[in-house]
């Protein structure tokens, strides 16, 4: 996958899915695309196979998944016995916004004609997500097309939002499942023990994955999020004590000092000069 933080991509774009499915081919079946008006994802799920795109060819095999960008030619190969994947097609916009103008745009996407998925669990996500989309696009429900392009927005996500083997999937769902959990009890006493029980790691283990997503340590996180809230609360007229008791904080002193080095100014302050400014 590409090494470029590309990560802004996903937020702005929109899929529309057009056609998926889920193959087993036998040895020597054959597909042939020119000029194709959309791009296509493929999940290689067994076997193995020969897929060519504007003239490089690429072994593929179970954990293999291609892209094949709009308006290329393709091929692709049974070379093995059979050859099980998943498929789907789609085209794309991005939307950008700046003051009052909003326009579209449809630049390339930054993901590799071949990219074999080593992390398992990140795998066993993408096998799901294809999954669902094909079943969705075979279903008559009336609102296929919202999940299918819900669907797609995450795989598009996950193949672009950074490389790899930084950290696995695995490890990026449990940091932001105790993200999830500190933006919902922030109020309460959380400890860097609390956080990592409920990662089920060990502290160390669980301190350091955080900081290499984040770049700051899971308390520094909860730190900010609970200044973001007390920042609303004054801003409502709410004194600095109230603020403090109602974002998690038992020490004013120490709210004090926290709000001050991330805000550049005591609470204090920063309440009177929303309230009088």
């Amino acid at each position: 996958m590409n090494t470029q933080d590309n990560s802004w991509i996903p937020k702005n774009i929109f899929v529309k899915c057009l056609y998926s499915a889920h193959h087993t081919v036998m040895r020597d079946w054959v597909f042939e695309d020119t000029e194709t008006g959309y791009v296509n994802l493929v999940l290689v799920m067994g076997g193995e196979g020969l897929f060519t795109c504007e003239g490089k060819s690429e072994t593929v095999k179970k954990g293999d998944l291609a892209f094949f960008p709009q308006g290329v030619a393709r091929t692709m190969l049974a070379t093995g016995e059979t050859l099980e994947f998943y498929s789907f097609n789609f085209r794309y916009r991005l939307l950008f916004e700046h003051a009052l103008d909003w326009w579209l745009e449809n630049p390339p996407l930054p993901i590799d004609f071949v990219t074999h998925i080593d992390d398992r669990s990140l795998f066993r996500r993408l096998e799901v997500l294809f999954d669902r989309i094909q079943r969705y696009y075979t279903s008559m429900q009336y609102d296929a097309s919202f999940y299918m392009r819900y669907h797609a927005t995450e795989i598009l996500m996950l193949l672009m939002s950074g490389d790899v083997n930084e950290a696995s999937y695995s490890e990026r769902n449990m940091i932001e499942n105790s993200i999830l959990y500190m933006s919902e009890h922030f109020t309460e006493k959380i400890t860097l023990q609390s956080l990592a029980d409920i990662s089920g790691k060990s502290v160390s283990y669980y301190g350091k994955t955080f900081k290499k997503l984040y770049d700051m340590t899971p308390i520094e996180y909860l730190m900010s999020i609970r200044i973001a809230y007390a920042k609303k609360i004054l801003e409502n007229g709410s004194s600095v004590t109230e603020a403090a008791e109602m974002c998690g904080f038992s020490d004013l002193y120490y709210f004090s000092k926290a709000f001050k080095a991330r805000e550049g100014m005591p609470p204090s302050k920063y309440r009177d000069m929303k309230l009088n400014g």
